[in-house]
This record gives structure tokens, sequence and C-alpha cells, in this order.
């Protein structure tokens, strides 16, 4: 019953979006609300934070969540969802870096779109613009 409670809720999801999807913007400019929600996460080397097109609900983001949290190098429980801005926010296990195609493979296994991996610097957040699948 849980199953397809949590099936119908994405189905319902999913025809709402498809009927008014938000447009993706044709520049790659960082949005504002997206760059303080990663600077703000990153302030550690341990986490990373995904821009990712079409999350707008937390069921949306359960595929999101379970793909990503598979990864060999993300930590128990470290993926957290910000749908009010569209992010995957991820934390590494101890000792280990991140694989930035290894995120996006994952986030696009789930039927999702990241468009943008946020990891730490020194000098502050670095920004990698993902390619658009073709």
């Amino acid at each position: 019953m849980k199953k397809m409670t949590v099936f119908i809720c994405a189905l319902l999801t999913t025809i709402s979006v498809v009927a008014a999807p938000e447009p993706r913007p044709e520049s790659e400019e960082l949005r504002a609300d997206q760059q303080q929600v990663a600077t703000t996460w990153l302030a550690t080397s341990n986490k990373v934070a995904v821009a990712v097109d079409g999350l707008c609900c937390a069921t949306c983001g359960i595929g999101v969540k379970k793909k990503v949290q598979k990864l060999k190098f993300v930590a128990k429980k470290g993926v957290k969802l910000d749908v009010e801005n569209a992010m995957a926010l991820i934390t590494l296990k101890d000792g280990h870096s991140a694989d930035a195609d290894a995120i996006v493979a994952a986030i696009r296994k789930a039927g999702y779109s990241p468009v943008r991996v946020y990891q730490y610097s020194e000098q502050g957040p670095q920004v990698h613009i993902v390619a658009k699948e073709s």
C-alpha cells in the first residue's frame, strides 16, 4: 500500500509538472538563491551542492536521494533536499572526495537534470556547469 501511495503521489506530481513546467533559463547564470545556499552549505570540504532542474517537491526528490545515497563516497544519510531552491545537498564520507561525474550520472538516472555542481575550495564554492544531455 505504501508503494502504491508513493507511486500515485509521484504520478500526480509528474502530471502537474508536465502540465506547467518551469522553463530552464536560457543562460546558465548563477541563481542568487542557489549561490547563497551553496556558499552556506560548503563551509567545509566534505560537502557538495547540486542545482537540479525540475526538483520541485520532496516526492520528486525521493529518486534523486536514493540514487545519490548509493554512491560509495556519500555519507550515510548524507543527502538532503532543498526543494525550495531546487538543490541536492550532499555530505561526503570522511576522507573521501566527490566524483562530480558520478553525482551527475546518479541524478540523471533518477530522471532529473543537474544544472550546476558546487564544490568546496579555499576561495569559496567552485561552480561547474553541467552540459545538457543530448
